[in-house]
């Protein structure tokens, strides 16, 4: 048996030294916010969030810092990253219009970290999860409002395209 691969991929690690000349490896963390919980089928606690905040874990140390915050409406919800492209997805819930596919650029060397760079009709409302196919050729999202899973095909640049199927589930 092949000895287990402790190795990040390199789309999550950085390598740096902090002030003390010691090595420091970081990942990049992203969490979504809702924007507007009126437009949820549920009801959150606390305050309304701006959407997807980008911070750096320092994975010795625990150590995180904010680096940005890329401002979506409405309610980014679950995010997944592109195993193979600095691309991620995620969804964005509203019962009352369509949910969307968020695509975010990642980009290292800047300070925000992401960029909204594609939205894409998901098939249904309150957008809740998507998943990657391990072939990387397409994602399937759960519509929570309506009870429909939809699958989109990925283009060779990771772009979603629209809706290719989608089966309803009472």
């Amino acid at each position: 048996m092949p000895p287990h691969n402790t190795e990040m991929p390199p789309y999550t690690q950085e390598v740096g030294l902090n002030a003390n000349l010691e090595h420091v490896e970081t990942e990049l963390v992203m969490v979504t916010g809702y924007t507007n919980p009126e437009k949820l089928a549920h009801t959150p606690k606390g305050e309304s969030g701006s959407g997807v905040y980008a911070f750096k874990l320092e994975t010795r140390s625990g150590k995180i810092t904010p680096e940005g915050i890329e401002n979506v409406e409405p309610n980014p919800a679950f995010l997944v990253k592109h195993p193979k492209l600095d691309l991620v997805y995620g969804t964005a819930e509203c019962i009352d219009g369509p949910g969307d596919i968020l695509t975010f650029a990642l980009d290292h060397s800047a300070p925000a970290r992401m960029k909204l760079v594609g939205r894409e009709a998901a098939g249904g409302r309150s957008t809740c999860y998507i998943n990657i196919a391990k072939d990387c050729e397409k994602v399937t999202v759960v519509n929570y409002w309506d009870a429909k899973v939809c699958v989109l095909p990925l283009d060779e640049a990771g772009a979603v395209q629209p809706v290719w199927h989608t089966s309803i589930h009472p």
